[in-house]
């Protein structure tokens, strides 16, 4: 929704943000949306209130556009089990909405061998969603293209116009929920502080632990996703550990997941007899137990913010408001991270070529690519709106 928005001046919105009049979207859908966009993952078209909006949109000739998330699309197996899918209660409250099995059942069937858009939210692959973003404006209809669209990056090089971004962030991009929450974030915090902010998974750069000491060393603030899985995460491990105890105040765990649990005393005894990892892998990354220990110590050692993955635009930019006001003092506060990015990005001006860079699997700092789209028209009847369905 928010690369989408960067490129055309119709109004884009995501159902989940008025999440207390999803059966008037319906109507938004059918009658008044110029298009609709199905993110279809593993859940989107199973749940009750996605399949009755895509059903009502398919009925009434709405412009749909799917795209095929991480390889989910409607299938043979999704179009036997749908009459299992909602129980009594459920169909009823559809029908109270005029909708029906049948209507979704065929709905389905005929959407079934639509062209669809791919797009694999696994990994860093910042150009793989620009490009995903481009056909789907693409397959829309009626859009009006900003003249200027802002050009800016979400992951890759952690560059900004003088060479260095302050603040990075580190999150599991392997995980496709998890890989979008991080984007969210990133775009939300980015546009909120007017500062770049780039993105890394532990496992694209542990293989480098010593040139991404000196990233670390030099930004103002880390941000980390606490997510589900992440305490028991190697490779999370590993960079936690290398992470210089004089930058190690300067870190901000968010917690982005609602199933993320805080390491209990049992967690801490498990870690110290080697239970959690295995020495020998540690040991690889140039560090033990007790390494370990005390990084996740200090990083738990100042209150978590909070950053709700299904939360609505409102509550999420709200959370990001919080989160922005914690790092904003870092920048203005003279404290010895910021003269460590501030004497790096002069060093980095007076030699541009000479500074290592961490070599990573994410993107590199790249602008999206040009985008083949009509000239700018006279607003639709409709309001050349969009859906967004996003669950």
């Amino acid at each position: 929704k928010m690369m989408m928005a960067e490129v055309v001046k119709n109004r884009i919105f995501l159902d989940s943000d008025d999440v207390n009049k999803l059966d008037a979207i319906m109507d938004v859908t059918a009658h008044d949306a110029e298009n609709v966009v199905v993110l279809m993952t593993s859940e989107t078209l199973k749940r009750m209130w996605c399949a009755a909006e895509i059903a009502c949109a398919w009925h009434a000739a709405t412009n749909i556009v799917l795209v095929s998330c991480d390889g989910n699309r409607i299938d043979e197996e999704l179009l036997l089990v749908i009459p299992c899918l909602w129980n009594e209660e459920q169909e009823a409250t559809l029908l109270g909405a005029g909708v029906t099995i049948q209507m979704i059942e065929s709905s389905y069937h005929g959407l079934r061998h639509h062209e669809h858009i791919e797009l694999d939210r696994r990994g860093a692959g910042e150009r793989l969603h620009q490009r995903a973003v481009q056909k789907v404006i693409q397959n829309c209809r009626g859009l009006t293209t900003r003249r200027f669209t802002s050009r800016v990056t979400v992951s890759g090089r952690r560059r900004s116009a003088d060479g260095l971004a302050p603040f990075m962030m580190l999150s599991d991009l392997r995980t496709p929920e998890v890989g979008s929450t991080a984007r969210v974030i990133m775009y939300l915090l980015r546009n909120h502080l007017q500062e770049d902010l780039c993105l890394y998974d532990p496992y694209d750069v542990v293989n480098d632990l010593e040139n991404f000491k000196q990233e670390m060393a030099v930004a103002v603030a880390i941000l980390v996703l606490l997510t589900q899985g992440m305490l028991q995460d190697v490779c999370f491990a590993g960079i936690m550990a290398a992470c210089p105890e004089s930058c190690r105040e300067g870190l901000v765990p968010i917690r982005a997941d609602e199933f993320f649990v805080y390491p209990d005393p049992g967690f801490w005894e498990n870690l110290a007899e080697g239970r959690v990892f295995e020495g020998q892998t540690l040991a690889e990354m140039d560090t033990d137990f007790e390494g370990v220990r005390a990084a996740f110590a200090k990083l738990f050692n100042v209150l978590a913010l909070k950053f709700s993955q299904h939360g609505s635009e409102h509550i999420q930019r709200t959370e990001v408001a919080m989160i922005g006001a914690r790092l904003k003092p870092m920048l203005s506060s003279g404290g010895s991270a910021v003269d460590r990015y501030s004497s790096s990005n002069a060093s980095r001006r007076s030699n541009p070529g000479g500074a290592a860079r961490v070599p990573s699997k994410t993107s590199s700092h790249l602008p999206p690519p040009d985008l083949d789209l009509p000239e700018e028209r006279e607003p639709l009847d409709k309001g050349g709106q969009m859906v967004h369905e996003e669950f």
